[in-house]
């Protein structure tokens, strides 16, 4: 008999540890921000206009972010998350030549799938 209730207790500890393993589980993907996530450096349909499925940030990510990198007339798109909000453009120097990088952040899920740079651009 005894075995049976210890048995019992062991297998009622792990039920229980298992449902706030999972309660957590479920509290975090509620709490995850989902962004777009792409560059046009290797996927070329990644630009203002791309509309894809946002997929979850890490759980430390709390913006989505849209970064367009022009050089001499070249231009990328990068669309992520990020755990800092930035907005504006800065002027770098890369090498011989200037690269003028505009971002931008929102905070709520798939924010940066489309259009989000329209004010700086």
């Amino acid at each position: 008999m005894k075995v049976n209730t210890l048995t019992s207790l062991g297998l009622l500890q792990i039920t229980l540890t298992l449902l706030a393993v999972v309660s957590t589980e479920k509290r975090l993907r509620a709490t995850t921000l989902n962004c777009v996530q792409c560059s046009s450096m290797s996927d070329p349909s990644c630009d203002y206009n791309y509309i894809k499925e946002p997929t979850p940030c890490a759980p430390t990510d709390h913006y989505c972010s849209m970064f367009v990198v022009l050089v001499q007339g070249d231009r990328a798109v990068v669309k992520r998350c990020n755990s800092d909000a930035y907005t504006g453009c800065v002027i770098r120097q890369v090498g011989s030549v200037n690269a003028t990088v505009c971002y931008e952040t929102c905070d709520f899920d798939g924010c940066n799938n489309s259009n989000l740079m329209n004010r700086i651009f």
